[in-house]
């Protein structure tokens, strides 16, 4: 199952088949997957996401969402498109990776 902004989509589903959820529903399967020790990760662009963006490890809001939705995100696709995330993870381990080798110069 794919939780994706109050939508639950099935992964076998052929029809695009999909069930709305509300946001507390939500948050307390993030909640519940966390405690099994997932990583979760949700999309979403409703203030009836806000619960679970807050909840999930990695909230990303949609560019075109809420201002509640984006202000509670910890990453904003500002173009809308999933596309770009596997550019944004790659950026962001280089910057980490910069960050470390700069750290233990100070360090030692």
């Amino acid at each position: 199952m794919y939780l994706r902004g109050g939508k639950a989509l099935s992964a076998g589903s052929r029809r695009g088949e999909a069930a709305l959820i509300r946001g507390s529903v939500l948050r307390d399967m993030i909640a519940a997957l966390r405690r099994r020790g997932h990583s979760v990760a949700m999309t979403g662009d409703g203030v009836n996401d806000v619960l679970a963006l807050k909840e999930a490890d990695l909230g990303i809001a949609m560019g075109s969402g809420t201002a509640a939705t984006r202000a509670v995100a910890k990453a904003v696709l500002l173009d809308n498109d999933f596309a770009t995330l596997p550019t944004v993870v790659t950026e962001g381990r280089r910057v980490i990776a910069n960050v470390e080798r700069t750290g233990s110069l100070f360090v030692t």
